[in-house]
């Protein structure tokens, strides 16, 4: 099975959910599948196997952390060349929601893994931090019942 992983968090970005994408990817391999992940790219990052970049900028409030840009010019190509089984994002904000508008139009499952309480982090917003906080669970919450239906 070829299983596309979208994420907005990856290497050499340093987190949980970075290494929960390494760990169950290191398993799922083991086992036989491809798995391909999509994220954002870095600067100084060298091309690797098995992982599609998105053009990526620095967040403003988050040293060390680059958004993904969900638009790259070689994605239908490169989905035309190597097409996911199944989908499995890691957010429900830029390249967990691309991840999710491709397995849509693809026609394949998808998973969605729910792994950070979001509005737990808008003290990283420099301002209107209640209004982010309020805003950002509603979101997160949207979307993760978005995916399931």
């Amino acid at each position: 099975m070829r299983i596309g992983i979208f994420t907005d968090s990856y290497k050499p970005y340093i987190g949980g959910v970075v290494r929960s994408i390494e760990l169950f990817t290191e398993e799922l391999r083991k086992l036989g599948h491809e798995v391909i992940i999509f994220a954002p790219k870095y600067p100084g990052v060298q091309k690797e196997k098995d992982v599609f970049r998105f053009p990526a900028i620095p967040t403003p409030t988050y040293k060390g952390f680059y958004l993904g840009i969900p638009f790259s010019t070689g994605l239908e190509r490169f989905l035309e060349q190597h097409p996911p089984d199944v989908i499995h994002v890691q957010s429900p904000f830029l390249l967990g929601r691309l991840g999710a508008r491709v397995a849509r139009k693809l026609g394949v499952p998808l998973v969605f893994t729910y792994h950070t309480l979001y509005d737990q982090y808008t003290h990283y917003v420099p301002f209107a931090r209640e209004f982010s906080k309020g805003i950002t669970a509603k979101c997160a919450w949207i979307f993760a019942i978005a995916v399931t239906w």
